[in-house]
């Protein structure tokens, strides 16, 4: 009988498709298995399950988790958090660079997704789907709003998006990983993040959402790459840090207070093919001078809003084009 590293409960054997799952937690693991040892991170949890096989057992470490196993073979990717790099046959030897780092907080944000936080402040996020779900998170609050403890994040390709209010208050994040696979990150997700420095918009995130960095303060370079189509109310206010924005060819429209507050920024650069821009996007923004087309909508907001305008369309080397 195996059984699961998060509840103890007996996994169920599904032979076509060579995974066991746990019913209760949802979670599948993959037949290749045969024991596993979990890390400090799974609630204290350390369940064994073995089996003895003829064929040579590979030995496997997670630097992520802490977690060691033994399966048929090498697997790519540790069963726990599901992070690269696995080690096979070998565990690094303690105080060198490929040591695990201990893990003081785990658990479920999401259907199929989960996360490790270790004690430098590494929250790693990892699975497939969505971070959350109404069947685990009936309030849909995220689990890190205002830990301070969060220095920074990485998401492993796999999740596709990023929950409403999912950082919000997290002051001490300074830098975030975003993989191509998040296709969607939801309202108020960064907001009050004061100590991010930087942030890159994948192309697949079609939709700046409504306050997303509002209050960001730290905030000095931020990249929205092509396929953004919309920027939503409020998705950049109070960002003071800001100095210079670049925004794609593919947004089509700016809401209000968009960039509202920015008591530095000096230079944004609009496409042609934005069409929509609403009427307060850019208030309180006093050094403010835009760039775009001449008879574009973005030279027709600044001469009604007694903004200065340059025609010049997009800076030198800008990184934002499509291609």
């Amino acid at each position: 009988m195996h059984y699961c590293i998060r509840c103890g409960k007996p996994l169920r054997d599904q032979f076509q498709d060579a995974k066991r799952i746990c019913d209760k937690c949802i979670t599948v693991f993959p037949s290749e298995v045969l024991s596993f040892y979990s890390g400090s991170g799974s609630a204290g949890l350390k369940s064994e399950f073995r089996v003895i096989w003829k064929e040579t057992v590979q030995t496997g470490f997670c630097r992520s988790c802490g977690s060691k196993w033994e399966s048929r073979g090498i697997i790519s990717a540790c069963p726990f958090c599901g992070n690269p790099p696995v080690y096979a046959n070998r565990k690094p030897a303690a105080g060198s660079a490929e040591a695990p780092r201990e893990i003081i907080g785990s658990g479920s944000c999401g259907y199929d997704v989960r996360y490790t936080l270790d004690t430098e402040g590494t929250l790693t996020i990892s699975g497939k789907g969505p971070m959350t779900d109404d069947r685990l998170f009936f309030s849909q609050q995220s689990p890190f709003i205002g830990n301070k403890s969060i220095k920074k994040a990485v998401i492993i390709q796999g999740v596709t998006s990023i929950s409403n209010r999912a950082f919000e208050g997290c002051t001490g994040l300074t830098g975030i990983t975003i993989p191509d696979s998040v296709t969607s990150i939801g309202t108020h997700a960064f907001k009050g993040c004061t100590g991010l420095t930087s942030v890159i918009m994948p192309g697949n995130v079609s939709i700046i959402s409504e306050c997303v960095f509002a209050g960001c303060t730290g905030l000095t370079d931020v990249t929205i790459k092509y396929g953004a189509t919309s920027i939503a109310d409020g998705a950049f206010l109070d960002c003071t840090g800001l100095t210079r924005v670049v925004i794609p060819d593919s947004v089509t429209s700016i809401g209000d207070w968009a960039f509202s507050g920015l008591k530095n920024l000096k230079d944004i650069w609009i496409p042609d093919n934005t069409k929509r821009i609403k009427q307060y996007a850019f208030d309180s923004c006093p050094g403010l001078t835009i760039h775009g087309a001449t008879g574009s909508k973005a030279q027709k907001y600044a001469k009604s809003h007694n903004i200065p305008f340059s025609s010049q369309i997009m800076p030198p080397l800008n990184p934002n084009r499509r291609g």
